[in-house]
Protein backbone atom coordinates (compact mmCIF):
# COMPACT_ATOMS: atom_id res chain seq x y z
CA UNK A 1 0.00 0.00 0.00
CA UNK A 2 0.94 3.62 -0.53
CA UNK A 3 3.05 5.32 2.19
CA UNK A 4 1.47 7.66 4.34
CA UNK A 5 1.93 11.57 4.68
CA UNK A 6 3.99 11.05 7.61
CA UNK A 7 5.74 8.51 6.25
CA UNK A 8 9.31 8.51 5.31
CA UNK A 9 9.16 8.09 1.47
CA UNK A 10 11.88 5.87 -0.32
CA UNK A 11 15.65 7.68 -0.82
CA UNK A 12 16.05 9.28 -3.87
CA UNK A 13 18.32 7.95 -6.27
CA UNK A 14 21.62 7.99 -6.12
CA UNK A 15 23.35 9.30 -9.61
CA UNK A 16 24.06 13.26 -10.57
CA UNK A 17 22.99 12.45 -14.10
CA UNK A 18 19.39 11.73 -12.92
CA UNK A 19 19.34 7.62 -12.95
CA UNK A 20 15.63 6.39 -12.89
CA UNK A 21 14.03 6.49 -9.62
CA UNK A 22 13.32 4.15 -7.11
CA UNK A 23 9.90 2.62 -7.68
CA UNK A 24 7.24 3.73 -5.32
CA UNK A 25 3.66 3.26 -5.46
CA UNK A 26 1.27 5.62 -7.46
CA UNK A 27 -0.73 7.67 -5.58
CA UNK A 28 -4.31 9.33 -6.57
CA UNK A 29 -4.85 10.48 -9.91
CA UNK A 30 -6.17 13.76 -10.58
CA UNK A 31 -6.68 15.18 -13.98
CA UNK A 32 -7.16 18.72 -14.52
CA UNK A 33 -10.61 19.79 -16.10
CA UNK A 34 -12.16 20.95 -12.36
CA UNK A 35 -9.23 21.91 -10.80
CA UNK A 36 -7.71 24.06 -14.12
CA UNK A 37 -11.16 25.67 -14.46
CA UNK A 38 -10.80 26.72 -10.77
CA UNK A 39 -7.48 28.12 -10.99
CA UNK A 40 -7.68 31.86 -10.00
CA UNK A 41 -6.62 34.59 -12.60
CA UNK A 42 -2.51 34.83 -12.85
CA UNK A 43 -0.90 37.59 -11.03
CA UNK A 44 1.64 40.12 -13.02
CA UNK A 45 4.82 38.40 -14.39
CA UNK A 46 6.81 36.09 -11.32
CA UNK A 47 9.80 37.03 -13.40
CA UNK A 48 9.97 40.33 -13.25
CA UNK A 49 12.56 42.34 -11.84
CA UNK A 50 11.21 42.86 -7.74
CA UNK A 51 11.40 46.70 -6.56
CA UNK A 52 13.78 47.24 -3.45
CA UNK A 53 11.79 46.66 -0.25
CA UNK A 54 13.19 49.89 1.97
CA UNK A 55 16.63 49.18 3.95
CA UNK A 56 17.67 46.30 1.73
CA UNK A 57 20.33 45.99 -0.98
CA UNK A 58 20.07 43.66 -3.59
CA UNK A 59 22.42 40.38 -3.16
CA UNK A 60 23.25 37.27 -5.41
CA UNK A 61 23.28 34.01 -3.05
CA UNK A 62 24.76 31.23 -4.84
CA UNK A 63 24.41 27.58 -3.03
CA UNK A 64 25.99 24.59 -3.55
CA UNK A 65 26.73 20.76 -1.34
CA UNK A 66 27.86 20.56 1.94
CA UNK A 67 25.98 23.34 3.01
CA UNK A 68 27.93 25.69 1.05
CA UNK A 69 26.49 29.42 0.27
CA UNK A 70 28.29 32.44 -0.98
CA UNK A 71 27.19 35.84 -2.00
CA UNK A 72 27.34 39.04 -3.95
CA UNK A 73 26.30 42.13 -3.16
CA UNK A 74 28.32 44.36 -5.92
CA UNK A 75 26.10 43.22 -8.77
CA UNK A 76 28.10 39.88 -9.47
CA UNK A 77 31.50 41.42 -9.17
CA UNK A 78 32.75 39.77 -6.58
CA UNK A 79 31.47 36.69 -4.22
CA UNK A 80 32.14 36.74 -0.81
CA UNK A 81 31.36 35.19 2.73
CA UNK A 82 31.77 31.86 1.24
CA UNK A 83 30.52 29.06 3.70
CA UNK A 84 30.11 25.55 4.20
CA UNK A 85 29.28 22.60 6.62
CA UNK A 86 32.80 21.83 5.99
CA UNK A 87 35.48 23.80 4.36
CA UNK A 88 37.74 21.38 4.53
CA UNK A 89 36.26 18.39 2.80
CA UNK A 90 36.34 17.82 -1.09
CA UNK A 91 33.85 16.00 -2.76
CA UNK A 92 33.23 13.35 -4.33
CA UNK A 93 37.14 11.72 -3.37
CA UNK A 94 37.54 9.01 -0.59
CA UNK A 95 33.80 8.15 -1.13
CA UNK A 96 32.31 11.60 -0.17
CA UNK A 97 29.03 11.64 -2.27
CA UNK A 98 28.21 15.52 -2.03
CA UNK A 99 25.24 15.46 -4.06
CA UNK A 100 23.33 12.41 -1.81
CA UNK A 101 23.88 14.37 1.26
CA UNK A 102 22.42 15.95 4.27
CA UNK A 103 24.25 19.45 3.20
CA UNK A 104 23.94 18.72 -1.11
CA UNK A 105 22.00 21.91 -2.54
CA UNK A 106 18.52 21.26 -4.00
CA UNK A 107 17.28 24.88 -4.27
CA UNK A 108 16.99 28.56 -3.38
CA UNK A 109 14.60 31.15 -4.07
CA UNK A 110 13.37 34.67 -2.49
CA UNK A 111 10.36 36.60 -1.56
CA UNK A 112 9.70 38.80 1.11
CA UNK A 113 13.03 39.77 1.88
CA UNK A 114 14.16 36.38 2.84
CA UNK A 115 16.06 33.92 0.74
CA UNK A 116 15.25 30.26 1.58
CA UNK A 117 17.13 26.89 0.92
CA UNK A 118 16.68 23.86 0.97
CA UNK A 119 19.36 21.12 1.57
CA UNK A 120 19.76 17.10 1.60
CA UNK A 121 18.58 14.51 -0.27
CA UNK A 122 19.04 11.03 0.48
CA UNK A 123 20.32 11.40 3.94
CA UNK A 124 17.61 14.39 4.76
CA UNK A 125 18.90 17.99 5.32
CA UNK A 126 17.02 21.00 6.05
CA UNK A 127 15.31 24.14 5.18
CA UNK A 128 17.38 27.11 5.84
CA UNK A 129 16.46 30.80 5.74
CA UNK A 130 18.33 33.82 5.89
CA UNK A 131 17.79 37.63 5.93
CA UNK A 132 21.68 38.30 4.28
CA UNK A 133 22.30 35.16 2.45
CA UNK A 134 25.34 34.78 5.05
CA UNK A 135 23.64 33.71 8.45
CA UNK A 136 21.59 30.98 7.82
CA UNK A 137 18.90 29.48 10.22
CA UNK A 138 17.41 25.88 10.05
CA UNK A 139 13.42 26.26 10.05
CA UNK A 140 12.71 22.44 9.21
CA UNK A 141 14.77 19.37 10.34
CA UNK A 142 15.07 16.12 8.63
CA UNK A 143 13.15 17.14 5.48
CA UNK A 144 13.90 16.33 1.52
CA UNK A 145 13.26 18.41 -1.08
CA UNK A 146 13.59 18.64 -4.91
CA UNK A 147 13.94 22.97 -4.99
CA UNK A 148 11.90 25.85 -3.16
CA UNK A 149 9.75 28.43 -4.52
CA UNK A 150 7.84 31.47 -3.53
CA UNK A 151 4.75 32.95 -4.43
CA UNK A 152 1.19 34.42 -3.00
CA UNK A 153 2.84 35.39 -0.16
CA UNK A 154 3.92 31.81 1.08
CA UNK A 155 7.13 29.46 -0.03
CA UNK A 156 6.46 26.02 -0.57
CA UNK A 157 9.21 22.93 -0.93
CA UNK A 158 8.68 20.12 -3.47
CA UNK A 159 8.22 16.76 -2.04
CA UNK A 160 5.93 14.03 -1.21
CA UNK A 161 3.84 15.84 0.60
CA UNK A 162 5.13 19.18 -0.63
CA UNK A 163 5.63 21.62 2.75
CA UNK A 164 4.52 25.31 2.89
CA UNK A 165 5.89 27.88 4.85
CA UNK A 166 4.82 31.30 5.42
CA UNK A 167 5.91 34.34 3.82
CA UNK A 168 8.93 34.79 6.74
CA UNK A 169 9.48 31.50 4.77
CA UNK A 170 8.94 29.93 8.50
CA UNK A 171 6.37 27.95 9.97
CA UNK A 172 6.83 25.27 7.89
CA UNK A 173 3.95 22.12 7.99
CA UNK A 174 2.75 19.66 5.65
CA UNK A 175 0.71 19.92 2.73
CA UNK A 176 -0.77 18.04 -0.37
CA UNK A 177 1.08 14.81 -1.83
CA UNK A 178 1.66 15.50 -5.32
CA UNK A 179 1.00 12.16 -6.06
CA UNK A 180 3.32 11.71 -9.28
CA UNK A 181 3.39 8.38 -10.87
CA UNK A 182 7.34 8.18 -10.20
CA UNK A 183 8.08 8.97 -7.08
CA UNK A 184 10.95 11.89 -6.97
CA UNK A 185 9.75 15.23 -7.74
CA UNK A 186 12.91 16.69 -9.28
CA UNK A 187 11.76 20.81 -9.73
CA UNK A 188 9.54 22.93 -7.79
CA UNK A 189 8.13 26.57 -9.53
CA UNK A 190 5.73 29.05 -9.06
CA UNK A 191 3.85 29.85 -12.62
CA UNK A 192 1.69 32.99 -11.80
CA UNK A 193 -1.58 30.97 -10.81
CA UNK A 194 0.05 28.35 -7.97
CA UNK A 195 2.54 26.13 -7.69
CA UNK A 196 4.22 23.64 -9.99
CA UNK A 197 6.46 20.36 -9.13
CA UNK A 198 7.50 18.13 -11.89
CA UNK A 199 9.20 14.73 -11.86
CA UNK A 200 10.79 11.57 -14.01
CA UNK A 201 8.55 13.03 -16.76
CA UNK A 202 5.21 13.52 -14.42
CA UNK A 203 3.72 17.02 -13.76
CA UNK A 204 1.27 18.36 -11.18
CA UNK A 205 0.32 21.71 -10.28
CA UNK A 206 -1.85 23.20 -7.12
CA UNK A 207 -4.06 25.96 -7.26
CA UNK A 208 -4.61 26.58 -3.57
CA UNK A 209 -1.39 26.68 -1.93
CA UNK A 210 -0.62 22.46 -2.21
CA UNK A 211 -3.41 21.04 -0.37
CA UNK A 212 -4.97 19.84 -3.53
CA UNK A 213 -2.90 18.72 -7.12
CA UNK A 214 -4.18 18.13 -10.48
CA UNK A 215 -2.57 16.98 -13.28
CA UNK A 216 -2.54 18.15 -17.17
CA UNK A 217 -5.10 16.98 -19.02
CA UNK A 218 -2.49 17.21 -21.95
CA UNK A 219 1.02 17.18 -21.96
CA UNK A 220 3.67 15.51 -24.37
CA UNK A 221 6.00 12.15 -23.39
CA UNK A 222 9.02 14.57 -24.35
CA UNK A 223 8.06 17.16 -21.50
CA UNK A 224 10.76 16.34 -18.75
CA UNK A 225 12.54 18.33 -16.55
CA UNK A 226 15.60 16.83 -14.64
CA UNK A 227 16.96 18.11 -11.26
CA UNK A 228 20.02 20.15 -12.88
CA UNK A 229 19.86 21.31 -16.40
CA UNK A 230 16.77 23.43 -18.16
CA UNK A 231 14.08 24.38 -15.64
CA UNK A 232 10.59 25.86 -15.30
CA UNK A 233 9.70 29.51 -15.27
CA UNK A 234 6.61 32.05 -15.80
CA UNK A 235 5.78 35.24 -17.73
CA UNK A 236 3.41 36.80 -19.16
CA UNK A 237 0.59 34.22 -18.48
CA UNK A 238 3.19 31.29 -20.08
CA UNK A 239 4.17 28.33 -18.04
CA UNK A 240 7.41 27.09 -20.01
CA UNK A 241 9.41 24.39 -18.88
CA UNK A 242 13.10 23.04 -20.55
CA UNK A 243 14.38 19.87 -20.58
CA UNK A 244 17.94 19.03 -20.76
CA UNK A 245 17.37 17.51 -24.17
CA UNK A 246 16.14 21.16 -25.53
CA UNK A 247 12.80 20.38 -26.04
CA UNK A 248 10.60 23.32 -24.87
CA UNK A 249 7.03 22.69 -23.34
CA UNK A 250 4.53 25.52 -23.50
CA UNK A 251 1.15 26.11 -21.35
CA UNK A 252 -1.26 29.27 -22.03
CA UNK A 253 -3.96 28.08 -19.94
CA UNK A 254 -2.57 27.88 -16.26
CA UNK A 255 -1.05 24.15 -16.85
CA UNK A 256 -4.05 22.43 -18.43
CA UNK A 257 -2.24 21.52 -21.52
CA UNK A 258 0.63 21.64 -22.65
CA UNK A 259 2.43 21.87 -26.46
CA UNK A 260 6.36 21.16 -27.18
CA UNK A 261 9.26 22.81 -29.13
CA UNK A 262 12.43 21.92 -29.78
CA UNK A 263 15.10 24.46 -28.88
CA UNK A 264 17.07 23.54 -31.78
CA UNK A 265 19.98 21.86 -29.39
CA UNK A 266 20.40 20.39 -25.97
CA UNK A 267 20.73 22.56 -22.54
CA UNK A 268 22.77 22.95 -19.76
CA UNK A 269 21.75 26.31 -18.25
CA UNK A 270 18.83 26.91 -15.78
CA UNK A 271 15.83 28.58 -17.69
CA UNK A 272 15.13 32.06 -16.81
CA UNK A 273 12.27 34.63 -17.41
CA UNK A 274 13.87 38.16 -17.77
CA UNK A 275 10.35 40.16 -17.54
CA UNK A 276 10.50 40.38 -21.73
CA UNK A 277 11.22 37.00 -22.53
CA UNK A 278 13.06 33.32 -21.94
CA UNK A 279 16.45 32.68 -21.45
CA UNK A 280 18.53 29.84 -21.33
CA UNK A 281 21.86 28.63 -22.34
CA UNK A 282 23.09 25.01 -24.03
CA UNK A 283 24.84 23.73 -27.07
CA UNK A 284 24.56 26.76 -29.62
CA UNK A 285 24.88 29.65 -27.01
CA UNK A 286 21.51 31.56 -25.96
CA UNK A 287 18.17 30.19 -26.65
CA UNK A 288 15.90 32.78 -26.17
CA UNK A 289 12.05 33.42 -26.71
CA UNK A 290 9.54 36.10 -26.19
CA UNK A 291 6.63 33.37 -25.78
CA UNK A 292 7.93 30.24 -25.42
CA UNK A 293 6.78 29.03 -28.89
CA UNK A 294 9.67 30.39 -31.12
CA UNK A 295 12.99 30.40 -30.34
CA UNK A 296 16.13 31.89 -31.58
CA UNK A 297 19.53 30.78 -30.91
CA UNK A 298 22.91 33.29 -30.45
CA UNK A 299 26.44 32.11 -30.00
CA UNK A 300 27.86 33.28 -26.70
CA UNK A 301 31.12 34.93 -25.95
CA UNK A 302 33.33 33.59 -25.33
CA UNK A 303 32.41 30.65 -27.24
CA UNK A 304 31.44 27.20 -25.96
CA UNK A 305 31.61 28.52 -21.98
CA UNK A 306 29.13 25.63 -19.68
CA UNK A 307 26.90 28.17 -18.38
CA UNK A 308 25.38 25.90 -15.67
CA UNK A 309 23.43 27.67 -12.63
CA UNK A 310 22.51 31.47 -13.32
CA UNK A 311 20.34 34.23 -12.27
CA UNK A 312 19.63 37.43 -12.80
CA UNK A 313 19.48 40.69 -11.24
CA UNK A 314 17.35 43.63 -11.15
CA UNK A 315 19.77 45.87 -12.83
CA UNK A 316 19.92 43.02 -15.96
CA UNK A 317 22.99 41.68 -14.96
CA UNK A 318 23.63 38.04 -15.26
CA UNK A 319 25.66 35.82 -13.36
CA UNK A 320 26.19 32.37 -13.35
CA UNK A 321 28.62 29.29 -12.67
CA UNK A 322 31.01 26.84 -14.97
CA UNK A 323 28.75 23.75 -15.18
CA UNK A 324 31.16 20.92 -15.62
CA UNK A 325 31.70 17.79 -13.86
CA UNK A 326 34.78 17.76 -11.63
CA UNK A 327 35.20 21.58 -12.43
CA UNK A 328 35.02 22.77 -8.75
CA UNK A 329 37.76 23.80 -6.24
CA UNK A 330 40.43 25.27 -7.85
CA UNK A 331 39.21 24.83 -11.90
CA UNK A 332 35.75 26.73 -10.44
CA UNK A 333 34.67 29.08 -12.75
CA UNK A 334 32.43 32.22 -11.83
CA UNK A 335 30.97 34.67 -14.96
CA UNK A 336 29.36 37.77 -15.36
CA UNK A 337 27.45 39.27 -18.10
CA UNK A 338 25.52 42.55 -19.20
CA UNK A 339 23.35 40.66 -21.93
CA UNK A 340 23.42 37.00 -21.54
CA UNK A 341 25.58 37.00 -24.80
CA UNK A 342 28.86 38.58 -23.39
CA UNK A 343 30.63 37.04 -20.56
CA UNK A 344 33.26 37.90 -18.44
CA UNK A 345 35.31 35.18 -16.69
CA UNK A 346 35.71 36.12 -12.85
CA UNK A 347 39.45 36.30 -11.93
CA UNK A 348 40.12 33.89 -8.93
CA UNK A 349 40.33 36.83 -6.90
CA UNK A 350 37.41 37.46 -6.95
CA UNK A 351 35.75 34.21 -5.18
CA UNK A 352 36.37 31.40 -3.17
CA UNK A 353 36.54 28.07 -5.32
CA UNK A 354 35.18 25.81 -3.29
CA UNK A 355 32.20 23.04 -3.05
CA UNK A 356 29.73 22.41 -6.38
CA UNK A 357 27.25 25.08 -6.70
CA UNK A 358 23.73 23.94 -7.98
CA UNK A 359 21.61 27.18 -8.07
CA UNK A 360 21.63 31.01 -7.76
CA UNK A 361 18.56 33.54 -6.68
CA UNK A 362 18.42 36.68 -6.72
CA UNK A 363 16.68 38.85 -4.23
CA UNK A 364 16.95 42.27 -1.59
CA UNK A 365 18.02 41.35 1.60
CA UNK A 366 19.90 42.73 4.85
CA UNK A 367 23.62 44.28 3.83
CA UNK A 368 26.13 41.34 4.93
CA UNK A 369 28.91 42.97 6.96
CA UNK A 370 30.93 41.37 5.06
CA UNK A 371 29.96 43.63 1.86
CA UNK A 372 30.21 47.02 4.17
Amino acid sequence: MPPSPDSAPPPPDVARDDLPPDAAPAGRDATAPDAAAAAPPSPPDAGAAPEAPPGLVPLFVAQGNLGRTTVSCDDGRTWVANHSDDDAAVCFTGGLDCDHSAGAGRGITWGNGWFVATFGWGPPGAIRRSRDGVSWEPVTTGTTFAGVAFGDDRFLAGGRPAWVGGGDGGGWKKTGDPALKNWNVRRTAFVGGGFLVHGDGDTMLTSDGGQTWWRPTTIPADCAVDQWSGGIAYGNGVIVMVSAQGVGCRSTDGGKTFVSVPLGGTVRGRLLWTGAEFVIWGQRGLYRSRDGAAWTAQATSPANLLIGPVARGDSGTFVAVKDEWQQWYGKQEFYRSADGVTWEVLPRTAFVGSHPISFIAFGHGARPASCR
